[in-house]
């Protein structure tokens, strides 16, 4: 089913049935080597020919035009290299003032956010959760959980993608597991439990932690 003159008309896409007949977009360990902490785990498994899928993106792009939306479901495959958890590329927005809305349709984890001044914030993804993420931040899903982190997203479709600038800076926040297997924030040498981190207004803010004199 093919969507061209229904962006002016208005349209209902049911997933994953309509998705079926566009190809999704896949990101496999190849795709997202550079993006893990321990290269030497990722030479590793690309040396004994693994290169397991990592997550896989439906989407429907609007024409990019002032007030058109665009929007998709990205399916976050579970698994870690080493102790950190799969996760997506992330991206800012090419229009950096530009905000994105993430619904967890099934699945948990959390949705990590930068912006260029410095703030990180941590965003909780559960099933039924709504979230927002704010202008100028860059985003990215982490899958802390057994299952397939599943998720809607919609956003302005003239606003871009710029993941250049996350393959040149990173993201500072790394999620990783523990030895209890609690999804925990990189600080140093240690790992704080993100459930022991405070969370306020439905965020949890781990500025403090990523400025220069914390590490």
């Amino acid at each position: 089913m093919q969507f061209s003159s229904e962006w002016s008309q208005g349209f209902s896409a049911q997933w994953p049935e309509c998705a079926q007949s566009r190809a999704p977009i896949r990101r496999t360990l190849h795709d997202m080597c550079a993006m893990f902490t321990d290269q030497d785990e990722v030479s590793r498994l690309a040396a004994g020919g693994q290169n397991p899928l990592i997550y896989e993106v439906s989407a429907w792009d609007a024409p990019s035009q002032s007030g058109a939306l665009s929007f998709g479901v990205t399916v976050l495959h579970p698994g870690q290299i080493d102790s950190e958890y799969y996760m997506t590329k992330g991206h800012y927005h090419v229009v950096r003032n530009t905000a994105e809305v993430y619904y967890t349709l099934s699945g948990e984890g959390v949705l990590v956010t930068e912006n260029e001044d410095g703030q990180c914030i941590l965003l909780p993804m559960a099933p039924g959760t709504a979230s927002y993420v704010a202008p100028g931040f860059a985003h990215r899903m982490v899958n802390t959980g057994s299952q397939p982190l599943v998720s809607f997203y919609v956003f302005r479709a003239d606003a871009g993608h710029d993941y250049a600038a996350i393959e040149v800076g990173g993201f500072r926040c790394r999620i990783m597991a523990d030895e209890h297997g609690r999804p925990c924030v990189k600080h140093g040498n240690s790992l704080l439990p993100v459930c022991e981190l405070p969370c306020q207004e439905g965020h949890i803010d781990v500025t403090d932690l990523f400025r220069e004199d914390s590490l």
